[in-house]
């Protein structure tokens, strides 16, 4: 728990983001819900035609016309997400336009995988002083904005009303009017979106929420002056107050896909006005090589300096892809949304280097040193306190030495620093790159019989040794720092406040080395079935027993060894629990107010059956609702990304026009074909309790007599409280 100012701050245990090794791609199966994107394994790619090349993607930026193809609300059919990209060259085509290797920005089809196929000349070479994230945040706004100026072949002096200048399309047609020396009228919503513009040199600021209060800043503004031109991306009231402020001859160009008017609406409205659509994907259809040429302009344009990247806000394709969407459609993001692809290898910790395993000659460090040698490791020094194999570890070391690698057993007590200094120097013959930390000791009893002698035999060769490590290998430049924590400082232990308070200074420890940019990751191992202390003896009569008790189980060698995988993969978490649970059993099926808050995300697990999915979307338990409040309340605070009280509108709790759309598509589909839900649900039933009654059939009253009302409350409130997790969970889940 932690205070601040104006919060409270409590852990909860979540599981950790599914993490892929090799090839990916982000799939749609059906539009409707950002969260119907998933990630899945992606075939090998071919060169589809003759003028095709294949890219190794490496950024992709996100459009406003990905979110709406996402739910569904984009006119036509978009094909997959995503467009702009930047990456190398993996294949070259026939034409030799672009050469193997050569780093390149542009458009690609389904570019948010890691290798896309693209057409030639929707590629240009990508400027030597942007980065690949840099890069992918310009071709389709500034080709937008460039398509826009030249045909109204705009002048110094000029006026210019943008639309939403927060945006990337706004942004850069800011900078475009700067350059031309003319005048910009910009509007944004936010207050910090009005002071990111004021930094970019825009001096008059509309908003962009209210058509009125638009129209009537406007009015102000301008003093009875008439614009030359407007760049619109917005809808309804706005259209209207934008036409009124032009002047005659002047320039309506709209870059908005929904709720806009069409050419006739225009025409009656203002026929002194001249009026485009851009739709820079349909142009770009039409015509390759104007579209080449656009590209190979921007490229000139960014060398020259008449032209910069974008801000952007950077999330990772694993795991981070439904917060990319979700940042544009909430309108959270200032500039550009970039999406990582390509990031540091999943086998970059392990390959061709040397490692360092303590606590090595055990079972789970020979079986981790076994691991590493058969992933084409050149050396692994297995270090403990004796030096030597103990004789019931035989078969494990005849294996390790036939994966291939140099093995070497050393001496190393890890609770003496000079014992561990000796043990890293031993090791600059080879470069070391990896440090595995798996030394550790039991010393179980109650706490009523814990003294100094057991917390320090216990501290020793986890605690300082774990610190000997940090401070001998500071300044090596590791790969992978794996420190072997326990369950217990995740979940305690019966008799082990000696042995969770240990491990919970490795947790500490990994965390200091994260801030610090260093590699490192805290595995909080459950127990082993087949190796580790808890696979011998005393501890593992008391692991059956718990396992028959509680639901936690003990961990197989086809699920450590992909935990292990998982735990030095780019872009983890700097603790990871592992840890076999069996939710029905461990909860009992109590209800979300009986559960403890850090275990709050798996109270619908236990009955439900569905981890990914906290809430039952069909459930008709309740008073015969088609969807329960339950259910409706955890969908509006998926689309509002925070906290959502059942009896507060739900637009003040942060869900705009897009997410009604996301959160009635939601209930829709849990409610099923048998109901048809209106498109306007949302508006005409603006809070969470209203949405369940709305979604209830006939008998909707008994609904409103519902005990679930008051767990729903509970729970709303629990939520208020900032969700920074302690740590993640990764977990193999039965019932």
């Amino acid at each position: 728990m932690a205070l601040e100012v104006d919060e409270v701050l409590a852990p909860r245990l979540r599981l950790a983001d599914v993490m892929m090794e090799g090839r990916v791609r982000l799939c749609l199966p059906s539009r409707g819900a950002i969260s119907n994107l998933t990630l899945e394994p992606q075939p090998e790619l071919s060169l589809a035609g003759s003028t095709d090349v294949v890219l190794n993607v490496h950024a992709v930026g996100l459009n406003f016309r990905d979110v709406l193809n996402v739910l569904g609300a984009y006119p036509g059919d978009p094909g997959p997400p995503g467009g702009d990209c930047a990456g190398t060259v993996a294949a070259a085509d026939l034409t030799g336009v672009h050469r193997r290797g050569e780093s390149v920005f542009g458009l690609g089809h389904a570019p948010l995988a890691s290798m896309a196929n693209a057409v030639a000349l929707l590629l240009a070479r990508m400027p030597y002083t942007l980065s690949f994230e840099q890069a992918c945040t310009l071709p389709v706004t500034w080709s937008t904005v460039h398509v826009a100026v030249s045909r109204r072949r705009t002048q110094a002096g000029q006026s210019m009303v943008i639309q939403a200048a927060a945006g990337g399309v706004g942004l850069k047609a800011v900078e475009y009017v700067h350059w031309l020396g003319s005048r910009g009228l910009g509007t944004a919503g936010q207050p910090r979106k009005h002071r990111h513009m004021h930094s970019t040199g825009i001096a008059r600021l509309l908003s962009s929420r209210e058509g009125v209060a638009f129209a009537f800043g406007a009015s102000k503004v301008l003093g009875g002056d008439r614009v030359h031109a407007v760049l619109n991306s917005l809808s309804a009231d706005f259209i209207a107050a934008s036409s009124s402020l032009l002047g005659e001859g002047g320039s309506f160009d709209e870059v908005g896909k929904r709720m806009i008017w069409s050419v006739e609406r225009h025409v009656a409205s203002r026929p002194d006005v001249r009026c485009s659509a851009i739709a820079f994907d349909a142009d770009t259809a039409r015509d390759l090589g104007w579209a080449n040429g656009l590209f190979r302009l921007l490229s000139c344009r960014v060398d020259a300096g008449a032209a910069a990247a974008l801000e952007l806000h950077s999330h990772a394709l694993q795991p981070r892809w439904e917060m990319a969407f979700r940042t544009l459609s909430s309108g959270m993001n200032t500039g550009k949304v970039v999406v990582r692809v390509g990031g540091a290898p999943a086998r970059a910790a392990t390959v061709a280097a040397g490692h360092v395993v303590t606590g090595g000659t055990g079972g789970l460090g020979l079986l981790t040193a076994r691991w590493l040698g058969h992933r084409e490791t050149r050396c692994v020094v297995v270090a403990s306190r004796g030096g030597s194999v103990a004789a019931d570890m035989a078969g494990e070391w005849e294996q390790l030495l036939q994966s291939g690698c140099r093995a070497v057993v050393e001496r190393c007590d890890t609770s003496e620093p000079v014992h561990v200094r000796r043990l890293v120097a031993l090791l600059q013959r080879v470069r070391m790159v990896g440090v595995w930390h798996a030394a550790g000791v039991l010393a179980d009893a109650v706490l009523a019989q814990q003294g100094f002698e057991s917390f320090a035999r216990v501290y020793a060769p986890k605690t300082h040794g774990g610190w000997a490590l940090q401070r001998a290998s500071a300044c090596a430049p590791l790969d992978a720092c794996v420190l072997f924590s326990s369950v217990a400082a995740l979940l305690g232990g019966a008799g082990q406040s000696n042995y969770s308070a240990a491990n919970t200074c490795l947790d500490a420890l990994s965390r200091c080395r994260r801030n610090d940019g260093a590699a490192a990751v805290s595995v909080q191992w459950g127990a082993w079935a087949e190796v580790g202390m808890a696979a011998r003896g005393a501890a593992s009569k008391r692991m059956a027993a718990l396992d028959a008790s509680s639901g936690v189980g003990r961990i197989g060698l086809a699920h450590g060894l992909g935990a292990l995988e998982a735990s030095i993969r780019h872009g983890g978490p700097a603790v990871m629990g592992v840890v076999l649970v069996t939710w029905s059993r461990m909860l009992g099926g109590a209800d979300a107010g009986a559960v403890p808050t850090f275990l709050e995300a798996f109270a619908f697990a236990s009955k439900s059956g569905d981890v990914s999915s906290p809430s039952a979307l069909s459930s008709s338990a309740v008073g015969g609702c088609v969807v329960s409040l339950e259910s409706v309340l955890e969908l509006a605070r998926r689309a509002a990304g925070g906290a959502v009280d059942a009896d507060a509108p739900l637009m003040e709790a942060g869900v705009d026009s897009l997410g009604a759309v996301e959160l009635r598509n939601q209930l829709q589909r849990a409610a099923g074909e048998g109901a048809m839900l209106p498109s306007t649900l949302v508006f005409d039933h603006p809070t969470v309790w209203q949405l369940a009654a709305a979604c209830a059939p006939a008998t909707a009253g008994a609904c409103a007599e519902a005990p679930t009302l008051g767990a729903a409350r509970e729970r709303t409130q629990a939520h208020a409280v900032s969700a920074r997790g302690l740590s993640s969970l990764v977990v193999q889940t039965s019932f």
